[in-house]
């Protein structure tokens, strides 16, 4: 069975979001361990690099950022903090929410799948993944299809995706599970969604049919605010489960051995499973699962869809008896079906916990990398270090120039061709024409031309300092030689300033929160997390004329500082940058010395990314500079002392990439 990568599911959905949104204000955070969005962030669990998804389970995280990035574009998620009344009754009707969360899925969904085709079969996979945790909640309990209270809400989802036409065969098994009384009022309703031109026309529609439903009894006060005892459904039993205000992109939670999540004290959607549990009474009252929040819905951070006191308890009638409490709302969601996909806890894959905040910087980048870029740039250029660093490698970049011309003129040849019908005569094969063959001309025709790309990637840790000027003298010599070969290349480095120049973190806040992770989840699963943000320095991208550019990449000496994260820098450039060049041949050279820093998980991680790579034809050299370490994680390396060795061996198998079989290694430098 074909699967993909975790890295290259998070590359792929960051990239296709940020296409098919970029008239908004929209990111991709993978992070923590709950689904949620803002309006403005949608964030995604924490997804181990190396753990492979099934297509399936890739569609169904497809389907959930389609889902929530449609909600950014359309939902209107202010309207409950501002609006007093909408507040009011947000406290005030325990199924408010739920109601206005279903009829609002269908009212925006309706709009993406006509922006964008593709959220059609996104959303149908994570629609049926969800939908199979409802079918196997009524499997083990029919009953919880007889509520309306219940089920009302996700029976709104089903129909209206139902009239959408999602290729999902479960949403009519889960309509086929409904009463034809309950069927039909859900019918009505998503009857009149399409009269919600907007998120306050939801909120208006759910108003009317908590009314219709007989849903609409207030929620009972309390004295000193305390919670009943007696009657309380299990959706307050749910061992530390979140009852306050909608998500939010900022908490941090871990899965109890339960299965319930506890958080830090910010909202956030909880992880619940689909289960039966009995009420206060020890009877099985149907599915005990909170209703849903604000992962798909308009509450704000400060709290305004809090559940408030009571939250479904026994209801007293005019004759002063207590009514039945009414179920909670289903909550198997597009929410929860990613965060089943991509389980808490799951496995110590590598995992990048402040993915959100790694910068790739250019000259023309705002704040303080992009000054400190500029600053760099302009003291080489004052100094003319290009040119000085180019005059003292000439002689070699001449001998390596010299070797790809010689190997280029012949790979270049043009040759005879026949067996064409017209063209210069071939005698040779006159013979045939008596015997009616009229292919008996020949055309000169070019060999295939060269097709690569090169990009070249230095590591600018604290590490590299004695060794900067050679890895600088070594790609400025190789800048050069592209440049009059004609190969498209780019340069770059990185290390981690977007953690040590973050204006709104401390380094320490990093650090502590890596500690915490060590914490709660040991030495072996934190050696495998990048909790430090990188930079990567843009120094020259494919599309750059070298003159523009060569002062930013004589920058480079000054940018060398603080530690690296080779496997993160290696993957984000190659997928941002080389991979989606139009060559046939990609190369990728990697100057650095060796380990990256972090120990074993990140020493794992390198080399899975070149593997990866590698599987996907992108050649790898890692050019180690004074150093060997670099075989240990490059297949394909060169150690360079000095540029003697960059012209010679290094430049041989550089050679060899970019010409294949036609290249001959120069006898002279072989003694």
């Amino acid at each position: 069975m074909k699967k993909i990568t975790g890295d290259k599911l998070q590359h792929e959905v960051v990239k296709t979001s940020q296409a098919f949104y970029r008239d908004q204000d929209l990111e991709i955070e993978f992070g923590g361990e709950t689904a949620a969005t803002n309006g403005k962030t949608v964030m995604i669990p924490n997804v181990p690099t190396d753990h492979e998804f099934t297509l399936d389970e890739a569609a169904v995280i497809r389907g959930f950022v389609d889902h929530e990035a449609g909600h950014g574009r359309h939902t209107n998620f202010n309207l409950a903090k501002r609006s007093r009344s909408i507040k009011a009754d947000i406290k005030k009707y325990e199924h408010y929410m739920p109601i206005t969360n279903g009829i609002e899925d269908v009212r925006i969904e309706r709009l993406i799948v006509q922006e964008y085709v593709g959220a059609k079969t996104n959303i149908a996979h994570t629609s049926a993944y969800a939908n199979n945790m409802y079918l196997e909640l009524y499997e083990q309990d029919p009953s919880v299809a007889k509520d309306i209270a219940a089920v009302g809400a996700v029976a709104i989802t089903w129909e209206g995706r139902r009239r959408i036409g999602y290729a999902d065969p479960t949403i009519q098994k889960c309509l086929d599970t409904l009463p034809k009384e309950i069927l039909k009022k859900v019918e009505r309703v998503v009857d009149k969604i399409d009269r919600c031109k907007d998120t306050k026309g939801a909120f208006t529609l759910a108003k009317q049919v908590l009314k219709d439903w007989g849903l609409d009894a207030e929620k009972p006060e309390t004295p000193n605010g305390e919670q009943p005892q007696d009657g309380q459904n299990s959706s307050d039993q749910a061992g530390g489960q979140e009852q306050g205000s909608g998500a939010t992109s900022q908490s941090t939670s871990k899965q109890s051995p339960n299965g319930h999540v506890q958080t830090n004290g910010q909202s956030v959607q909880p992880s619940v499973q689909p289960s039966v549990q009995p009420n206060a009474e020890g009877e099985g009252e149907g599915p005990q699962v909170v209703a849903k929040q604000t992962s798909e819905a308009m509450e704000g951070s400060d709290g305004s869809g809090e559940r408030g006191d009571g939250s479904g308890w026994g209801i007293g009638n005019e004759a002063g008896q207590t009514q039945k409490p009414l179920a909670s709302a289903i909550e198997v969601n597009l929410d929860k079906a990613i965060t089943n996909v991509i389980p808490a806890g799951a496995g110590h894959g590598y995992r990048v916990l402040n993915g959100a905040d790694d910068r790739h910087v250019t000259s023309k980048r705002s704040g303080a990398l992009g000054d400190k870029l500029r600053h760099y740039e302009g003291e080489a250029k004052r100094q003319g270090a290009f040119a000085k660093i180019l005059e003292e490698s000439s002689a070699h970049t001449n001998r390596m120039r010299r070797k790809l011309e010689r190997a280029l003129q012949s790979k270049m040849e043009r040759t005879w061709r026949g067996g064409f019908e017209e063209g210069s005569l071939n005698s040779r094969a006159l013979a045939s024409a008596l015997s009616g063959n009229q292919a008996i001309y020949r055309s000169r025709q070019d060999v295939e031309e060269l097709d690569t790309c090169v990009c070249m990637l230095l590591d600018a840790s604290s590490s590299m300092r004695r060794r900067s000027a050679l890895a600088l003298q070594s790609v400025i010599a190789l800048s050069k030689l592209f440049d009059k070969m004609g190969i498209p290349f780019m340069v770059a480095c990185f290390n981690m300033d977007a953690a040590y120049h973050n204006p709104k973190r401390k380094m320490n806040s990093y650090k502590r929160q890596w500690q915490d992770y060590y914490e709660n989840h040991g030495d072996d699963a934190a050696q495998s997390v990048r909790p430090f943000p990188i930079a990567v320095y843009l120094l020259k991208q494919f599309e750059e004329q070298l003159k523009a550019s060569k002062d930013r990449i004589a920058a480079y000496d000054d940018i060398v500082n603080g530690s690296n994260i080779d496997g993160c820098a290696v993957r984000q450039v190659a997928d941002n940058y080389l991979l989606p060049r139009h060559e046939k041949r990609k190369i990728l050279l990697t100057f650095s010395d060796g380990q990256p820093c972090g120990g074993d998980g990140e020493y794992a991680r390198l080399s899975n990314v070149i593997k990866s790579l590698i599987d996907d034809g992108v050649d790898c050299i890692g050019v180690g500079i004074k150093s060997d370490a670099v075989k240990e994680y490059y297949p394909n390396w060169v150690e360079v002392q000095d540029l003697d060795d960059l012209s010679k061996a290094a430049m041989d198998k550089i050679a060899k990439l970019l010409m294949g079989k036609r290249f001959k290694v120069d006898s002279r430098d072989a003694a």
